[in-house]
């Protein structure tokens, strides 16, 4: 808050603060790399954990019309909030776009992160894929069609496995576009869940229909 001499005073406790510095280098290819550096404080149930290093870095390019794609990095220290510990985790990210055609697109992307605790044991790790395919069937009808995986484990202190989770999610969308404001959309939705491949269930399913109008006066 600000006082009456304007000067800012800080009332109750300070829960976090993030401290960020960075930079990127654009090349005459379309492609880019760059890094940063962030620096976190962070209270949580009773707990500081400040100076919290971490590293990031990433490159790219966008020169090819077939395919455009990059990839990220992170590394540094965290707070595992379930153990109310300090801890350590590396994370990476690849993304891909695809156009094959003026119809046809496509994008792929792949997350991966492992959280390990100030002892170097493993704490928990994720892999996410998703795949995205878009088709524009005629100038007013277009199709959607995205799949994504989330698979997670978690381990106790000794390194043994104490819990496994997969979520397979899978989405359809259709589009009409009547005329200009005017868009039907007509979609579906599944969501499975288990901790193994034979174990996974639908556990949710959406069908539905909506009609976007612009009403103009």
């Amino acid at each position: 808050r600000n006082d009456a001499e304007g000067e800012t005073r800080y009332f109750g406790r300070k829960i976090d603060e993030v401290f960020r510095k960075g930079g990127e280098l654009r090349l005459s290819s379309n492609s880019f790399l760059g890094s940063g550096y962030n620096r976190t404080f962070t209270f949580h149930e009773g707990v500081e954990f400040p100076g919290q290093n971490r590293w990031n870095w990433w490159l790219g390019s966008e020169r090819f019309r077939l395919i455009r794609g990059g990839l990220e990095g992170s590394v540094g220290e965290t707070v595992i909030f379930g153990e109310v510990a300090k801890g350590h985790d590396r994370s990476y990210s690849l993304w891909s776009d695809w156009r094959f055609s003026n119809q046809f697109d496509a994008s792929l992307n792949l997350n991966a992160a492992v959280v390990e605790r100030d002892d170097d044991t493993r704490y928990a790790d994720i892999v996410i894929p998703r795949l995205r395919l878009g088709y524009q069937v005629t100038k007013e009808l277009a199709l959607r069609w995205i799949i994504q995986l989330r698979s997670s484990r978690r381990y106790d202190a000794t390194g043994a496995i104490t819990e496994r989770r997969k979520n397979l999610v899978l989405d359809v969308l259709g589009t009409y576009y009547v005329r200009p404001g005017t868009v039907v959309y007509l979609g579906y939705g599944s969501l499975r869940e288990g901790g193994a491949w034979e174990d996974m269930t639908v556990s949710n399913n959406n069908l539905f229909v909506k009609l976007s109008y612009l009403w103009q006066m």
